[in-house]
């Protein structure tokens, strides 16, 4: 079952793909989100259209293949249509509009008290939304204090907002390995640009991706990675 929900989360994926992708370049420039030819990817290049369907089929298939037919899936398909461009954003301009970021949490929420209700599970829910408040208040409070030295903008704090808000539905275990994830990831990324000598020590380097990768490696892959480091930690 599972992999047939996967398979038609990509075929999703791949249908609004070319959406996103237009989203990519409209939104930083201010544009209308809805545009005509919006559904075939205007005003965006082909190679970014099929780059970006291709990242949401990917993206999206994956998600479904680990929620499967759950009350949750369309709330956790929605952190996958609001990430890709948010990501591609980050790459090409080292931002996260809030045209994006704040109506994925209202969105998101909604979908996730619908999953509740579907589902009877008010505690995921009251997890959720703790989560999504002890991360970004987190967040906010290191910005605040390290500031412009933390790298950490406020386009990242309510990002991490978001995240947390989905993480924290999974489990406290999925926040703590998404979070580390993506700041680990956005670190080594930050060592090898420098020593490629991409970036210098007082260039800005993007870490929403990097934010945004490491919590979906943590809905995707988190159960079987946390069972097994709790696993070898009981072995040890």
């Amino acid at each position: 079952m599972t992999v047939a929900v996967g398979i038609g989360c990509a075929v999703l994926g791949a249908a609004v793909g070319p959406f996103l992708a237009g989203l990519t370049v409209r939104v930083p420039a201010g544009d209308p989100v809805r545009t005509g030819g919006a559904w075939r990817g205007q005003p965006a290049t082909t190679a970014r259209i099929a780059l970006v369907t291709a990242l949401a089929a990917a993206v999206l298939g994956a998600i479904g293949a680990t929620i499967g037919a759950e009350p949750e899936l369309p709330a956790f398909l929605w952190l996958g249509l609001v990430a890709v461009p948010l990501a591609v954003i980050d790459v090409e301009s080292l931002r996260l509009p809030d045209r994006l970021t704040l109506p994925g949490f209202v969105v998101g929420l909604a979908l996730l008290v619908g999953a509740a209700r579907a589902g009877s599970d008010w505690r995921a829910l009251e997890r959720a939304v703790l989560a999504a408040v002890v991360v970004g208040g987190v967040a906010f409070l290191f910005a605040l204090l390290v500031g412009g030295g933390s790298g950490l903008g406020l386009g990242d704090v309510k990002l991490l907002a978001l995240l947390g808000l989905f993480l924290g539905w999974l489990g406290w275990g999925h926040v703590v390995l998404g979070v580390a994830l993506g700041f680990g990831i956005g670190a080594v990324a930050a060592v090898v640009l420098l020593g490629l000598r991409r970036a210098g020590l007082k260039d800005s380097i993007a870490l929403g991706q990097w934010l945004i990768a490491g919590a979906v490696v943590a809905v995707v892959a988190g159960r079987p990675l946390l069972d097994g480091y709790l696993g070898a930690g009981v072995g040890g």
